[in-house]
């Protein structure tokens, strides 16, 4: 923050400055749910899949069944984005392994190389993914 000179002609100018700042870097959305696509559903109705954005840095909370790989679960709605295309690693809790990648575009991907691209029933992704944008 800038040093205010109480006798400085215009202080108030620089205050209001400042706070303007902070309160950009304090901006809270809350948690948001997302709406999952292509046959992901929400790991229950209380454990689901939602996205929060504090000032610059993006919380994404992963809590997902229905899993195939190399397939797009949702789409980030504004004002939460990639500032540049992100990439995640996640463990079931059957221990399969996923990457999930944040595009440009606001998509959220699925994937796997694995030779598996679907997984049981009852296994379900769960993460939190943070990255600054």
């Amino acid at each position: 923050m800038a040093q205010i000179d109480h006798g400085a002609a215009n202080w108030d100018v620089t205050l209001n400055n400042e706070l303007e700042q902070l309160d950009i870097a304090t901006t809270d959305t809350g948690w948001v749910p997302l709406t999952l696509i292509n046959g992901f559903l929400n790991q229950t109705d209380q454990n689901k899949t939602m996205v929060r954005k504090v000032g610059n840095i993006t919380f994404l909370k992963i809590a997902m069944t229905g899993i195939t790989a190399n397939t797009v679960c949702a789409n980030l709605p504004d004002p939460f984005k990639a500032g540049a295309v992100g990439q995640f690693l996640v463990r079931t809790n059957g221990g399969n392994s996923f990457g999930i990648t944040i595009g440009t575009d606001r998509s959220v991907l699925v994937e796997s190389s694995a030779t598996r691209t679907t997984v049981s029933k009852d296994d379900y992704l769960n993460g939190l993914l943070i990255w600054v944008a």
